[in-house]
């Protein structure tokens, strides 16, 4: 029945009722009784009004109904059992008619569909794009429209699909790019330097550099390097790397592969051994040397697509400075729909949604990757003998290939005893003054035990509180492991896309739509992502009408330890700055405040980058611009008067207002528990346990738990 009027500005305190129903397991009959509020519905304006039920109204009812929170979790998992059965046995059923209708696609040893590779495009000309046939069919042959390409290599053509192969971007013209073709024996072995894809499976960039290294009979190297040179060097990101990449090592060792990892400030070069110098002023440390050293002995260099600083700074020093006979590849391991495809950077994400919608379900239902039973980790490498246990992966570690003469020693992150935080301590060049957190902890394992929580408790409820800055786990947290590439975000997505429910919904639109936009925006648009140059014109154009208003400043340090007299905005930064989170939802406000405390706009945005990026671990993240630039207009459009004093027509989001439904001392208090994916104990899951239907035996591997 129908309330006298109601505040629902809050919106969190408020559901409509198809999500009512779908995340309270509610039915008709249980809302009737309810009271609610009607609002006109912000899609349909012509259609009938929504229904807004009260929150609190609801979790009684649910909690009555199922006998308490215990009760209603059991059945929002059966019913998200009984969906994805629904979904598998349709999947099933469209296999077997496809099937019937067509020859069996061969397969490689690895799993992966042997189909007609796409052509590489060449990344000297990333404004093009693929044509409109490309960008609809992964398995697509001719080359990208208007740009230079070059032919995938053997080993790509022979083991892997289209789906990865159109992943692969050709950072050298074809004329530069001969090594391969020409001179097959030239080379040492196949080098994959590994930045931003900290992981042993569902790796496309790993599958490439494996399926090239075998079709050539060379040895697969992979290395990663912590830079001092990184723009953010400090101990909280190198920490949580490395804890990554601990995972990575002892992951990669069953498959043949050693992971050579070098700390910069840590690694000890070995007697007699001396880096050249450099005249890089982005990368002229000794570190960046020995990794130019290694490139420079290997047949092929693939590394990750990232179009951010700094990775896509070091990648451009690389083609520069290594010889142009050694060919250089970046290949996306974090879009469903690689970047290099889409052709421009889009402004609006409704624009983005409809030019992917085909193109997006057609790489969904392509993907080789599958929770299938089958030992994910065979993807893209030959088959292990039949022995298992830890005398089979000590043996498999003595077979992985280490170059001679590599001039420094590799970190074992898997030796018992190692101490990650004594490391970081020894390294001069990181900024010590942003600490390491607690209660997040870096790597596969840590990653994937967050996700399976929040896919189980979080997912279903994620609609309804996505928008609360004070229900922590209203989100999934993962942003700083997608990042770092520690799980698959194709995975994420599968898991995302089978629960088939409301917050699913809104949660897969997310992170397929507003993450691969931001993705896509950040690798056409790169070189100016940290000025007023990246924002629409409008934006441009009201801002710079006000850039000279009169500003009340701030210093760098009241600014950075949160001390500028507004109570909720030191809050927001209070946690930044202590826990290297900001939910994205504080973040809109935080961000847009700065434009009062700082000289002019241009001064405002670079101060937000850099306030975010050193403190929050999923900085320097594609994602992390995109929500930067819109509170500085991108994505957005004008919502008020352009005479507005500082901020123009951009969209407001005044702390005076905000903090009416969000209490700045509670935020500032508001605790980080020690989750699952930090706790020791859970955290030491085997990572292909994740991928594996439950109940089925792993094999024995060795164990990264002591690495603090």
């Amino acid at each position: 029945m129908k309330d006298s009027p109601v505040d629902t500005s809050d919106r969190g305190k408020f559901l409509p009722k198809t999500t009512a129903k779908d995340v309270y397991c509610l039915s008709e009959k249980d809302l009737s009784p309810l009271k609610s509020v009607e609002k006109r519905n912000p899609r349909f304006k012509k259609g009938a009004p929504m229904k807004l039920f009260e929150l609190t109204a609801l979790e009684e009812v649910a909690l009555e109904k199922w006998g308490g929170q215990d009760g209603l979790e059991l059945e929002r998992q059966r019913r998200i059992d009984k969906r994805q059965k629904r979904a598998q046995e349709a999947e099933e059923l469209g296999d077997q008619k496809r099937a019937r209708l067509d020859e069996p696609a061969l397969t490689d040893q690895a799993g992966l569909a042997n189909q007609e590779p796409a052509a590489v495009a060449d990344c000297q000309q990333t404004g093009q794009g693929a044509s409109a046939a490309e960008l609809a069919a992964p398995a697509a042959a001719s080359p990208t429209a208007g740009v230079p390409s070059t032919p995938v290599g053997v080993g790509c053509q022979k083991e892997l699909s289209s789906w990865v192969t159109e992943r692969i971007r050709n950072c050298r013209t074809a004329s530069t790019s001969q090594r391969q073709q020409s001179a097959p024996g030239s080379g040492e072995f196949v080098l994959y330097w590994m930045n931003t894809a900290l992981r042993g499976h569902e790796n496309p960039a790993l599958d490439v550099a494996r399926a090239e290294a075998h079709a050539m009979g060379l040895p697969l190297v992979a290395t990663a390097f912590l830079l001092d040179s990184h723009t953010y060097p400090t101990a909280r990101r190198y920490q949580f790397v490395l804890q990554g990449l601990a995972d990575t090592q002892q992951e990669l060792r069953p498959q043949g592969v050693e992971l050579l990892v070098y700390l910069e400030g840590f690694t000890q070069h070995l007697a007699g051994h001396r880096a050249s110098a450099s005249s890089s002023q982005s990368a002229g440390s000794r570190g960046w040397q020995a990794l130019l050293e290694l490139a420079a002995r290997a047949q092929l260099v693939v590394t990750e697509e990232m179009p951010v600083a700094p990775e896509r700074g070091w990648l451009e020093d690389m083609v520069k400075q290594l010889d142009a006979a050694v060919p250089v590849w970046a290949v996306d391991t974090a879009c469903i729909i690689p970047m290099k495809l889409l052709g421009k950077a889009h402004e609006k994400a409704y624009a983005f949604r409809s030019a992917v919608e085909k193109p997006k379900k057609a790489r969904l239902a392509s993907m080789p990757y599958r929770d299938n039973g089958r030992d994910f980790m065979q993807l893209g490498l030959p088959q292990p003998d039949g022995s298992s246990g830890a005398a089979s992966q000590q043996q498999q570690h003595r077979r992985s290939f280490v170059p001679d003469n590599l001039g420094w020693e590799s970190i074992d992150l898997c030796a018992p005893g190692v101490d990650v935080t004594a490391m970081i301590r020894q390294c001069q060049g990181l900024d010590h003054s942003v600490a390491a957190v607690s209660h997040l902890r870096g790597g596969s394992r840590a990653g994937y035990t967050r996700w399976s929580t929040f896919l189980r408790k979080g997912l279903p409820l994620y609609a309804a509180k996505r928008n609360s800055p004070m229900i922590r786990d209203g989100v999934s947290r993962m942003s700083a492991y997608h990042h770092y590439g520690m799980v698959s975000p194709f995975k994420i997505a599968r898991d995302a896309l089978a629960q088939r429910s409301t917050g699913s919904g809104k949660f897969v639109d997310e992170f397929l739509t507003w993450r691969e936009l931001a993705f896509a925006f950040c690798f056409f648009r790169w070189p100016e992502l940290e000025s007023l140059k990246a924002v629409s014109k409008w934006a441009q154009t009201t801002l710079l009408k006000h850039a000279k208003d009169p500003r009340s400043l701030k210093t760098q340090e009241e600014l950075e330890v949160g001390r500028t007299g507004d109570a909720l905005w030191d809050a927001m930064q209070h946690q930044l700055a202590t826990t290297g989170e900001l939910h994205n939802n504080a973040r809109m406000t935080w961000g847009k405040a700065l434009l009062l405390w700082t000289p002019d706009p241009e001064t405002a945005l670079k101060q937000t980058i850099h306030l975010n990026h050193k403190f929050a671990l999923d900085g320097c993240d594609p994602c992390s611009y995109a929500g930067i630039l819109w509170c500085y207009g991108q994505f957005d459009g004008p919502k008020g008067s352009d005479s507005t004093p500082i901020y123009g027509s951009l969209r407001m989001r005044p702390t005076s207002s905000i903090s009416k439904r969000l209490d700045p001392a509670a935020y500032r208090q508001l605790a980080v528990k020690q989750d699952g994916s930090a706790e020791r104990e859970p955290a030491q899951k085997a990572i292909e346990s994740f991928f594996r239907p439950a109940g089925r035996k792993n094999p024995a591997c060795a164990d990264a738990s002591d690495v603090q």
